[in-house]
């Protein structure tokens, strides 16, 4: 999939898997829409930033992981990105 996303051949993925798999292969985020979340990713919530990691985040939800974002001058907490199974997608995305 990412080959025919490279050539063009594929505008966006649609993903329901939180396993991070389309990413990593070398789908680029802006063509990737991964509904569920993706296990391996923190965002900042003061910053927005996202931060790819290689170990399973231990929180679902868009809880606080307990880790700070390490951009300098934000310092903001971090969040899991991945859907609690309850919830609806939340608007912005």
């Amino acid at each position: 999939l990412a080959a025919l996303v490279s050539k063009g051949m594929v505008r966006l993925i649609c993903s329901q898997n939180v396993d991070g798999l389309h990413r990593r292969s070398g789908v680029p985020p802006g063509k990737l829409a991964e509904l569920h979340g993706n296990c391996f990713l923190e965002k900042c919530h003061r910053c927005a930033a996202e931060f790819e990691r290689d170990f399973e985040v231990e929180t679902v939800g868009f809880n606080f992981t307990g880790r700070k974002c390490p951009i300098d001058g934000c310092r903001g907490r971090l969040k899991d990105v991945v859907l609690d199974w309850e919830s609806p997608l939340p608007e912005e995305d």
